[in-house]
């Protein structure tokens, strides 16, 4: 039969573990106290601080660097192929503040539906607002998403007041 050194790992990612449920967190905890044999567990988190500390604790924690804006273009550009739209994937590479995938979220048509009435809402707030909060409201996720695309275009607000530019008025 195969020997114990031949039996082929199993691998689980668990993305973005900063943001599950106590619930979740505490099922994923039992796991990592007693793992199934040889399988290796992976925890993606943008804020390893949000975790709990006995996951923390369970953990070898591996700090990686943002990727530069460029890159994740060129990472869109490579993945989306023939229908390419480089003025979402500058928004997007810029949107991503160093994930590829919070910027592969931004190529996506909800959230870029999502984007445009939040720029509406900075523009003319007063009749905006009911559409964006029903929009946020909808699903745990467009709450999540519609957080990150404001954080992303406050941040984008204030590069562009350095630079005097302004690319996300289109």
């Amino acid at each position: 039969g195969m020997g114990a050194t031949e039996e082929p790992f199993k691998v689980v990612v668990i993305a973005d573990a900063d943001r599950m449920t106590i619930p979740a967190a505490n099922s994923i905890l039992k796991m990592l106290e007693e793992p199934p044999r040889n399988w290796i567990f992976i925890l993606t988190a943008a804020d390893s601080s949000r975790l709990l500390p006995t996951i923390l604790s369970r953990c070898l924690e591996i700090r990686m660097q943002p990727l530069a804006e460029k890159q994740i273009y060129e990472i869109l550009k490579e993945s989306k192929g023939l229908e390419f739209q480089a003025k979402r994937a500058e928004v997007a590479a810029r949107a991503g503040m160093g994930s590829i995938r919070r910027a592969q979220l931004f190529q996506d048509e909800e959230t870029w539906k999502l984007r445009e009435q939040l720029l509406g809402l900075l523009s003319n707030p007063a009749q905006e607002w009911m559409k964006v909060v029903e929009g946020l409201s909808a699903s745990q996720r467009s709450m999540i998403l519609g957080f990150d695309l404001l954080e992303s275009i406050f941040h984008d607000l204030m590069m562009n007041n350095v630079s005097g530019s302004h690319p996300w008025i289109h």
